[in-house]
């Protein structure tokens, strides 16, 4: 899985919770999209979760470059960005769904 938000205390809140229910679970992180496709790239998770509101590469450009690597991934959005003013609610073109607990 790989985990890509640059709020560092939303980052470790989703990271714990995330250890905590998938114990067994490889968790890749990233702070920004440019850093979450360099490591999806590398790792090639079969799970994205991003912001969608980040610096260099925005969760939405990243969700789009994901599904031309692997059409099979469905980048979600992580639950802080259903809260801010660039969540749409139509979501951006080949994401999969808001993770909620």
């Amino acid at each position: 899985m790989l985990l890509v938000e640059d709020g560092r205390d939303a980052r470790e809140i989703l990271t714990g919770m995330l250890e905590l229910r998938f114990p067994q679970m490889t968790l890749h992180l990233a702070d920004n999209g440019k850093t979450g496709l360099d490591t999806f790239r590398e790792h090639l998770p079969a799970w994205v979760i991003t912001d969608l509101n980040m610096p260099v590469m925005s969760g939405i450009r990243l969700a789009e470059e994901v599904k031309i690597i692997a059409s099979e991934v469905k980048p979600s959005c992580s639950p802080r960005s259903t809260t801010n003013r660039y969540w749409n609610p139509a979501r951006p073109r080949g994401s999969g769904s808001t993770i909620t607990s």
